[in-house]
């Protein structure tokens, strides 16, 4: 009978043991992050009770917190759609998202970092007051961009290319985050419902949570992995016929003006870029494959996951052997997919002479009586591309403007650098319509990319190559004026 109650003591025991070390592990090592998960009620519930920080944008707060009569003591407060996307909601059903929800244990005023100043608000005997958090957005170019995409589905990004802050963070249709903020249930749940029924999914972030077929923007990855190459150079002649048979197919593909790219036949890589020439970037990825393509867009953050508030969505280029999807993949199409952040990125890097710096959403956090915790750095992410192959582009993004497609973003008195571009997406459909640039292009302070899923409008012809310049490039031109004007 004692060899039993013996082991029968031990295998309690061991149980007891494991409950313990297990109860341990989670109130000391998980407990911060399961405070913090979107799904936890009760701590959501909680966090109603504390006076939450402010999320701060050009001096002024976006988000922040006041007091209420009825069953929490305080309510979340947002300023404007225009903020929604990186900013987030803090809602106590559906949980939090953007900054609320990545800077959560600030905000909230249970991060380490506050430790003092919990035990000085416990001794006051007042309500828990959470830490702030200070965006690099422009207000006034968020709102702009906002304004200017209107109800069209699509992005805008922007960032300063030396030290990688994004200025405008836009995404459209967005939609009033004090609607899931409100502590009344029933217009929380009826608004929740409303938003997930919306075929234009106004709760997706476009800026950095999706991907799109970049279309012709991508040839300046081409045009790098070319140059890159040591191969080609800027004046190197390319074959620009108005049709290029597709490798092992009976398919064309045509340049958007349904003629050469030159009276001549052939352009040099300038010419190919200012003219947005497809048969001669279609023969380029051939002659260059998928692996050199892909290598360098690896290099420019493409298959990365960018550390930023509600995470990044990976650009992809396929990796292929087959000459005929090499040729796709050099103009932009087949299984190219890349998010506006990407491609703001790509030509920040271009601007930077050919480095490209971690994006950055906030730039400084403070404690609850606003004394400075912490300013975040400006990081390396990586060199992309050489000095003189960054300022060739330069040069051809420079012709783009002043000679070729992209004429609508022509600002008076300052260089502007840019790069039109259309992408086919399904038979029938409109094209998304993109532009990017960076200006002054001589001493860059600002590059910009503005996506239109679409063409922004049901009445753009499918292939139409110059609607990245109609749509995209006015767009572009008025934020580059807002931005410089305080630059």
């Amino acid at each position: 009978m004692k060899p039993q109650l013996n082991k029968l003591a031990i295998g309690f025991g061991a149980v007891f043991l494991l409950l313990f070390a297990n109860l341990t592990y989670l109130q000391v090592f998980e407990a911060n992050s399961l405070n913090n998960r979107a799904d936890n009620k009760r701590s959501l519930f909680k966090q109603y009770d504390i006076d939450r920080g402010a999320i701060i944008v050009s001096g002024q707060p976006v988000a922040y917190s006041v007091e209420t009569d009825g069953r929490f003591k305080f309510e979340r407060r947002y300023v404007s759609p225009a903020f929604t996307h990186p900013v987030g909601y803090l809602s106590s059903i559906y949980g939090a998202a953007g900054v609320e929800q990545a800077e959560n244990l600030l905000l909230a005023g249970t991060a380490d970092s506050l430790v003092v100043d919990r035990f000085r608000q416990l001794l006051d005997g007042g309500a828990r007051r959470g830490g702030s958090v200070a965006l690099t957005l422009d207000s006034s170019a968020q709102l702009l961009a906002y304004q200017l995409l209107g109800n069209r589905e699509g992005a805008v990004v922007a960032i300063e290319p030396r030290s990688g802050k994004i200025l405008i963070s836009a995404s459209s249709p967005s939609f009033d985050a004090n609607l899931l903020a409100t502590t009344n249930a029933q217009t929380m749940q009826q608004s929740w419902s409303r938003l997930i029924a919306d075929k234009t999914n106004p709760l997706l972030n476009r800026a950095y949570r999706e991907t799109w077929a970049p279309g012709s923007v991508f040839k300046l990855i081409t045009a790098a992995a070319a140059l890159e190459s040591g191969r080609y150079t800027e004046t190197t002649k390319i074959p620009a016929p108005a049709t290029y048979k597709i490798p092992g197919t009976k398919n064309t593909i045509s340049n958007w003006q349904n003629a050469p790219c030159s009276a001549s036949g052939e352009v040099t890589l300038q010419e190919a870029i200012a003219v947005s020439c497809n048969t001669a970037f279609a023969r380029l990825g051939v002659e260059l494959g998928s692996k050199q393509i892909s290598k360098v867009a690896a290099a420019f953050g493409f298959g990365s996951n960018f550390d930023l508030p509600g995470s990044v969505v990976k650009s992809l280029v396929p990796e292929t052997t087959d000459a005929a999807q090499n040729a796709l993949i050099a103009i932009g199409q087949f299984d190219v997919r890349v998010t506006a952040l990407q491609m703001a990125l790509v030509t920040a890097a271009i601007a930077n002479e050919g480095v490209v710096m971690q994006p950055k959403l906030i730039s400084e956090t403070f404690a609850p009586d606003l004394t400075l915790l912490k300013s975040l750095d400006s990081n390396v992410y990586n060199r992309a591309i050489k000095p003189t192959t960054a300022a060739a582009l330069n040069q051809m993004m420079q012709a783009v403007v002043e000679l070729g497609t992209g004429s609508n973003a022509r600002i008076a008195g300052v260089k502007v650098a840019g790069k039109t571009g259309t992408a086919e997406t399904q038979s029938g459909a409109a094209p998304h319509a993109w532009f990017v640039a960076f200006a002054p292009a001589d001493a860059p302070k600002v590059a910009i990319v503005v996506m239109l899923a679409g063409g922004g409008a049901t009445d753009q012809p499918a292939g139409s190559q110059i609607s990245g310049n109609q749509l995209a490039a006015p767009i572009a031109q008025r934020l580059l004026v807002e931005l410089l004007g305080r630059k």
